[in-house]
Formats: structure tokens, C-alpha cells, sequence
């Protein structure tokens, strides 16, 4: 039904097997090219290094990620005004926030 929220459940069957250890690689590849976290409303903001491989390591990521947590909303991209590509990850629901810092946000 359109507007209807997806619950705030990640969908653990959503992935085989080995697309789950590529979504664990590929995280594990983007949190090495973070170069910088910004916080907005609904989310976070991941600022990347300036590096066109890590824009397709995130789309890929994305594409894998959209079907285990349905209720994440993405927007990747990269303005001419920047020198990085960028992944905005947020939810209309306000613990989606929390479950984004909880979940994506690495503790240094």
C-alpha cells in the first residue's frame, strides 16, 4: 500500500550466503574510505574519499543492503562541487537514526 513504512526489522534471509559475506567485504571497504560522518535530520551523511572505485563499492552495497533493511532510504552521489562521493543513509522514522548510528557508524 503506497505510504505504508516498512517496519524497522532487518531482513536476515533477504541475502544468500554469499552475497552475505559480499555486504560484509563491501563494508568493510567502505568504512576504510570514510573520510568524514555528517549527521542530518533523518540520518547520516558518509563522505568518501575521492575515488571512483568507492563509488561503485557503495552502489553495490547499496543494491545488497536496499533488501535486507527495506526501511533505509539511500541516496549516493556526487556533485560537481565536490571532490568526494557521498552515501546518504536515513528513514522517515526517527529510530531509524539511532539504528543507522548503532549499526553503520564506527566507534573510533
Amino acid at each position: 500500500m503506497p505510504g505504508t513504512k516498512p517496519p524497522i526489522a532487518c531482513r536476515l534471509d533477504a541475502l544468500s550466503p554469499a552475497e552475505r559475506q559480499r555486504q560484509k567485504t563491501l563494508r568493510t571497504q567502505l568504512d576504510a574510505a570514510v573520510v568524514r560522518v555528517s549527521e542530518t535530520a533523518d540520518g547520516y551523511v558518509f563522505i568518501y574519499r575521492d575515488d571512483s572505485d568507492v563509488l561503485l563499492q557503495a552502489a553495490e552495497w547499496l543494491a545488497l543492503e536496499r533488501r535486507c533493511c527495506p526501511f533505509l532510504d539511500f541516496e549516493l552521489g556526487w556533485r560537481a562541487d565536490s571532490q568526494a562521493p557521498t552515501l546518504r543513509v536515513g528513514g522517515s522514522d526517527p529510530a531509524v537514526k539511532t539504528f543507522i548510528a548503532d549499526t553503520f557508524i564506527r566507534a573510533s
